[in-house]
Parts: C-alpha cells; structure tokens; sequence
C-alpha cells in the first residue's frame, strides 16, 4: 500500500485525486502508525 501511493504522488501528481490522497492521510495513516508502535514496543 504504502509503495503503491509514494508512486502515485511521485509519478503521476498531475492526476492526483486529492480525495483519496486525504481519506489515506486520515485514516490508513494513523493506524499504520499504531502498528508500528506496538511492533517497536515488542
């Protein structure tokens, strides 16, 4: 997920739907980060 949207925004900008790019910043994000967390607390 995370690769497939760093190359969207690096590579095809110009056909952006900022729509989804702010949907995967409010809540894909904050629970990845949450993952994250609890894998480096291991």
């Amino acid at each position: 997920m995370i690769m497939r949207m760093r190359d969207i925004v690096a590579h095809h900008y110009g056909s952006l739907d900022y729509g989804i790019v702010w949907n995967t910043s409010v809540s894909d994000i904050p629970e990845l980060y949450q993952g994250i967390e609890k894998i480096l607390k291991e």
